[in-house]
């Protein structure tokens, strides 16, 4: 099992096992895979995997895809 997706079944079980859920609840999921060096594998596939773990955990989930410096100072204040 790949490590993401474990630790996206454990945020789940342990987000649903807390018993009442304080509101509001947002993540923000950046995954970068185009970078000037180097293209990453995987790491679109795992933003999207942890996205839809903490979605189904009832967060509110903000996801981008290869943000710049300045796209992602921008979303550090929406959550």
């Amino acid at each position: 099992m790949r490590p993401v997706t474990l630790l996206s079944r454990w945020l789940a079980f342990f987000a649903r096992a807390e018993g009442p859920l304080p509101q509001p609840r947002t993540a923000l999921i950046i995954g970068n895979a185009a970078y000037s060096f180097a293209s990453l594998k995987n790491t679109l596939h795992d933003a999207e995997a942890m996205a839809n773990a903490l979605e189904g955990a009832g967060f509110k989930v903000i996801k981008e895809t290869d943000a710049d410096p300045d796209a992602r100072v921008r979303l550090q204040g929406r959550s």
